[in-house]
């Protein structure tokens, strides 16, 4: 039942070129080094501008854990500021967004007896208005920005002897907009509301392997999603569009775990996804491109897990290789990334853990999001990036 809290500080830059009426083969091909694009760009004596986008958080999140009897009783509380700023220098705008939030759970998991237990959640979500603040002098503030929401969730377990249980779980999705939901253009967006499914099985083949298999559904009736269309009338020569869409997620999990010895264990995983998207308001971008063939295409269908880990004493490390296959080409990159995590903790003492977290060590260039007009590639995930810190219990 750990309990602690933490103080964070998170920013994230951007910057997009953005070209019109250019004839240079932008294609999806991976082969363009950014000296070439920067040169290009020296160079090229047409209209283009570069905008630059910074997303910053700040904030702290604390969590309580106590045990009562056969209750184990979880609480947190998360605080934070959240701004969004897009500068424009060529065509002298700028959009400024910020928002305060404030999240709160409430768990309790019953264990009433040693094969049934029952967990039921709260979940207070309070996000203050926000006001998008513009270059030009004029701000813009939607009137229903300011968003107080109280969400549930249950999940079960039910063990039919040591080697095998069945569980489930529901959930209700609620996320607010985002800062970064919106740019310099306020649209009819709702927040994002929906419900998610889970059910599996776990079984034991002697003491040393385990096996996972479950499904999942996700039913939203507001995802929130985005696209962006050709207009030469802008200073960019684009114009971005937020939406809302119907979407149907189901997905088939396998997952299995062995145990080599004390030290070492090993384990791999599948997962199978398919994704429905039914987009409201917009059906289909100026040049007749169906939206919802844009916004179903864009997950990729396969995901493999390696996990490897080693624990002694009181060091454990782990490492988490993902592999995204299956990506049509046509809105990715590649249609296979691979992604490795490493994770490390040393364990000071009964109430102090030190841990480095680094992710995406490969620094690997992929994309889980496209943008119509923008090009494939135009929103990479992040590089490699690491963490170091300390977690204390008292």
């Amino acid at each position: 039942m750990p309990s602690y809290i933490r103080a964070f500080s998170t920013h994230n830059t951007y910057e997009a070129a953005w070209v019109k009426n250019s004839n240079f083969n932008f294609s999806p091909s991976g082969n363009i080094t950014m000296e070439q694009l920067k040169a290009y760009l020296d160079s090229y004596k047409g209209e283009h501008s570069v905008s630059t986008y910074k997303e910053q958080s700040n904030g702290v999140e604390l969590q309580l854990g106590k045990r009562y009897g056969i209750n184990d009783i979880l609480f947190g509380v998360t605080a934070s500021h959240d701004t969004y700023n897009r500068v424009n220098p060529s065509a002298n705008t700028t959009a400024n967004i910020n928002r305060n939030l404030l999240t709160g759970y409430l768990q309790d998991k019953i264990h009433f007896s040693d094969k049934f237990e029952l967990t039921p959640g709260l979940r207070y979500l309070h996000a203050s208005d926000y006001t998008v603040k513009k270059g030009n002098g004029t701000d813009k503030s939607p009137s229903d920005s300011q968003v107080n929401h109280v969400s549930g969730m249950m999940a079960t377990q039910y063990k039919f002897d040591d080697t095998t249980s069945l569980y489930g779980s529901w959930a209700q999705v609620f996320r607010a907009k985002k800062v970064t939901d919106y740019d310099a253009v306020l649209e009819p967006l709702e927040d994002e509301k929906g419900n998610v499914y889970n059910v599996g099985l776990k079984k034991s083949f002697g003491k040393k392997t385990n096996l996972d298999i479950n499904y999942s559904y996700l039913k939203m009736d507001n995802a929130i999603g985005s696209y962006s269309v050709e207009d030469l009338t802008t200073a960019t020569g684009t114009k971005s569009y937020a939406m809302n869409a119907k979407q149907n997620k189901k997905a088939l999990n396998l997952s299995v775990e062995h145990q080599f010895d004390d030290n070492w264990r090993l384990g791999a995983s599948y997962t199978y996804v398919k994704t429905d998207f039914h987009s409201k308001n917009f059906k289909t971008v100026p040049d007749g491109t169906s939206l919802d063939d844009l916004l179903n295409k864009q997950v990729p269908i396969n995901n493999y897990q390696i996990d490897l880990g080693y624990d002694k004493g009181k060091f454990n490390v782990d490492l988490l290789t993902t592999i995204y296959s299956g990506n049509d080409t046509d809105y990715f990159t590649n249609n296979r990334f691979v992604i490795s995590d490493l994770s490390m903790n040393y364990k000071l003492n009964e109430k102090a853990t030190l841990y480095l977290i680094a992710n995406n060590l490969w620094n690997t260039a992929w994309e889980n999001r496209y943008m119509y007009h923008m090009g494939i590639g135009a929103f990479p995930q992040q590089g490699r990036r690491i963490l170091v810190g300390m977690q204390y219990k008292f």
